[in-house]
């Protein structure tokens, strides 16, 4: 009986708050892979989904310099805020995730005391 006591207690205290945080890693890993922040610091500055001005270009042209200029800046532009607004929100999403993942860790092992507690305060209101 003390034998299935102690595994219990090894199983509850030990096993399943490792497999909680392997869990959390596991996710982890998963929304870095959905929102990779190396990759978009790298590309901040790149041009919205690489589209570039194409046309071609003889001579001297201030007229047609002035719009690619103007388009190579927009395009960078929409690009860096849909890659500012993507690292936002997957820096929420992670912090999110560790909360969540820090919020069950300490309820699972709060669960047994506040059982203890409720039934105390029910057995005191009886």
């Amino acid at each position: 009986m003390v034998s299935y006591m102690l595994l219990f207690v090894k199983w509850y205290l030990i096993e399943m708050p490792l497999r909680i945080i392997q869990g959390y890693a596991l996710y982890a890993c998963a929304l870095l892979d959905i929102v990779p922040f190396g990759f978009l610091l790298k590309t901040l500055l790149s041009p919205w989904k690489n589209i570039l001005d194409r046309t071609p270009r003889r001579g001297l042209n201030p007229q047609l310099l002035f719009e690619a200029f103007c388009f190579s800046l927009l395009a960078r532009g929409v690009g860096c805020v849909v890659r500012i607004i993507t690292i936002a929100f997957g820096l929420v999403l992670h912090a999110l995730l560790l909360g969540l993942t820090v919020l069950y860790l300490v309820l699972w092992i709060a669960f047994p005391l506040l059982t203890v507690w409720g039934v105390f305060l029910i057995a005191l209101s009886i």
